[in-house]
């Protein structure tokens, strides 16, 4: 299956072939990725919001009940009130997450909401930490061990973001406990920093891994959608992805009130072409004229498809009947000036084009009956034209 994926030239084989050690692909490739790992991690954002909750609140009823074991000092009704505050703000950020279709606003909040915790939680850390013998309590690390899961936690975010938060926690912590703690708990910290620096880069290491393998399939699984949806011979669409996108195209064109203008191209005398110089120079043929033909579609709804053998089809949305005729002419010519000789005569070989325009609502299978009449009749009027259907 690898080699069978490998052998067909696309974006996607393209971009595993030449690897992606830094996590990165190339900027629409990257958009692509990461607009579908954002939707796809949707179910876990739930699950992970859930857990964060659960583990903020467990907090919170630690937090009240170190203060009651120590009467309640200030320190104890500081951080029960940034706690709270924590969870609110999470409460807040999990509804703009939810409602927020763009990847990357949802990506902010997600950002934001993992920075709150982050900073409470080191807050709370460097709180008890200063008053662990009023609290009576040891040095308190499970909170960020905590926290390097759920920023590693794969919840659609972008895993640069991730590990640079993961390490921000990390140096933090470090560096600002034990100068918080002073001389009593040196010897306890320095104990849990091994067990805290391994759990970190099997952390990280993890998450690489995991990131390249979501990467590579994705990769894969483009590569196979393109072999399914692409002519081999010529990198247009094929028959199968025009049908299906083509149906999807005119349903948005009637659900914006735009005309379609759909247009049968095929090629004039092939056959002729074809028992003169050999299917292979027929094929390189094909493939120019392909080329040309895939110029053409230029906005989003713009389709163009190899149907077989020698005809093709173009799918342009809101347009209007000078608009179909004008690049009907259009097509015809650039073909024409490739100039591919025929015979000896220098005789070109050309194209005969029919357009048929399509008003919002119409049924495809009579909007492409209408334009494969047109095209005929260009046929039977001498080739080499464009004939627009009524």
């Amino acid at each position: 299956m690898t080699q069978l994926v490998d052998n067909n030239d696309n974006v996607y084989t393209r971009q595993r072939l030449r690897g992606f050690p830094w996590l990165r692909f190339e900027p629409a490739l990257e958009q692509e990725y990461r607009e579908l790992n954002y939707q796809g991690f949707q179910r876990t954002r739930n699950g992970s919001a859930l857990l964060l909750m659960v583990a903020l609140l467990g907090f919170l009823a630690l937090d009240v009940w170190y203060g009651y074991t120590a009467h309640f000092p200030p320190a104890s009704f500081f951080a029960i009130g940034a706690r709270l505050a924590t969870v609110l703000f999470t409460c807040l950020g999990y509804r703009k997450v939810r409602q927020q279709s763009q990847v990357a606003a949802g990506q902010r909040w997600v950002v934001a909401v993992l920075g709150v915790t982050c900073v409470s939680s080191i807050t709370m850390m460097l709180l008890y930490a200063r008053y662990h013998s009023e609290f009576q309590l040891p040095l308190l690390l499970d909170a960020v061990i905590l926290l390097f899961i759920t920023v590693l936690f794969p919840v659609g975010l972008s895993v640069h973001v991730a590990m640079a938060m993961a390490l921000l926690i990390a140096l933090a912590s470090w560096s600002l406990t034990p100068w918080v703690a002073g001389d009593l708990l040196d010897q306890q910290f320095a104990a849990f920093m091994p067990f805290q620096v391994s759990s970190l880069v099997a952390l990280l290491a993890l998450r690489y891994y995991h990131e390249r393998s979501f990467r590579t399939l994705f990769l894969l699984r483009g590569s196979l959608h393109a072999m399914a949806s692409t002519d081999a011979l010529t990198g247009l669409y094929n028959r199968r992805a025009f049908e299906m996108l083509g149906r999807r195209a005119l349903a948005q064109a009637t659900r914006e009130a735009q005309l379609c203008a759909l247009m049968l191209v095929d090629v004039d005398h092939f056959k002729r072409y074809n028992d003169l110089h050999g299917h292979p120079a027929g094929d390189r043929a094909l493939q120019a004229i392909a080329s040309r033909l895939g110029r053409f579609p230029r906005r989003p709804l713009d389709l163009a498809a190899r149907l077989g053998g020698e005809e093709f089809v173009l799918l342009f949305a809101g347009v209007d009947r000078d608009f179909a005729a004008r690049i009907g002419d259009e097509v015809r010519a650039a073909v024409q000036a490739l100039g591919i000789a025929i015979d000896s005569d220098g005789t070109p070989l050309t194209v005969s084009v029919g357009v048929a325009l399509g008003i919002p609502g119409c049924d495809p299978d009579e909007l492409y009956q209408r334009a494969d009449q047109a095209m005929y009749k260009a046929k039977r009027e001498g080739r080499n034209r464009v004939c627009v259907g009524v």
